[in-house]
């Protein structure tokens, strides 16, 4: 629910267009508030950036005030869809089965899916929970697997102890939780389904520990929060 006014949203993306994207080199995705997708859409050339949304209803219509279907979104132009980040989790006690019905929801309209694992209740600080990520991610490929025919789907692994608290679990264990996704994924779908799963890491990702973060070879890229909105380290978090 950040920033709180369109003046700091344009400084944002001012900040984005003055640091030049490689473009080929990787892809810049944000996932702003609902209300200044119109706004960044008027720059999404410039900004060389793909738009998704924050969340999505585990329904496809209905009488759900407040929520935003999948369906929605895909007729917005939008290409993601953010699902079960910590705080929703948390705050809207989503369900795993839930979980699974919004990412179904996503796939079912072309949307790709990012799927946030992680979070439990009584976390240990820099514990890496293995069951709880396998439990996760068991609930999520639980859907119909039909929907995954030639489809992307990420996984974003953000062990809730390190959000915004400035503790980044070791590379060590980053690239043990990547490995473990990749595998299930692979042990688990069809090979001619043709499913492609990339895993980026979010916890207290900014512009000082960035640089050891993309050593490691099984992460395929970052969901970044706080830093996201800080305008001296925009230029250095996506260069």
């Amino acid at each position: 629910m950040n920033p709180n006014s369109l003046d700091k949203v344009n400084t944002i993306i001012q900040a984005i267009l003055n640091c030049g994207i490689p473009v080929g080199r990787s892809e810049l995705i944000i996932l702003p508030p609902t209300l200044y997708i119109s706004t960044l859409q008027q720059y999404q050339s410039q900004l060389f950036a793909s738009l998704g949304v924050q969340d999505i209803s585990d329904a496809s219509e209905g009488a759900y005030t407040s929520q935003i279907s999948a369906e929605m979104v895909y007729n917005l132009g939008l290409e993601y869809a953010l699902i079960g980040h910590s705080e929703t989790r948390m705050y809207q006690h989503y369900s795993a089965n839930i979980i699974a019905q919004k990412c179904a929801q996503a796939l079912q309209y072309n949307l790709i899916p990012i799927i946030c694992v992680g979070y439990e209740d009584n976390p240990i600080k820099g514990e890496v929970n293995i069951d709880l990520i396998k439990t996760e991610l068991t609930s999520i490929l639980s859907i119909d697997h039909s929907l995954l025919q030639d489809k992307h789907i990420i996984i974003a692994y953000e062990p809730i102890w390190a959000i915004g608290t400035g503790i980044v679990p070791s590379i060590e264990n980053i690239e043990t939780v990547s490995i473990l996704i990749k595998r299930l994924f692979q042990d688990t779908i069809p090979h001619e389904y043709n499913t492609t799963v990339s895993v980026v890491y979010g916890g207290s990702v900014n512009k000082d520990n960035i640089q050891s973060l993309e050593t490691i070879p099984s992460i395929d890229g970052f969901l970044i929060g706080s830093a996201s909105l800080d305008i001296e380290q925009i230029p250095i978090i996506l260069t």
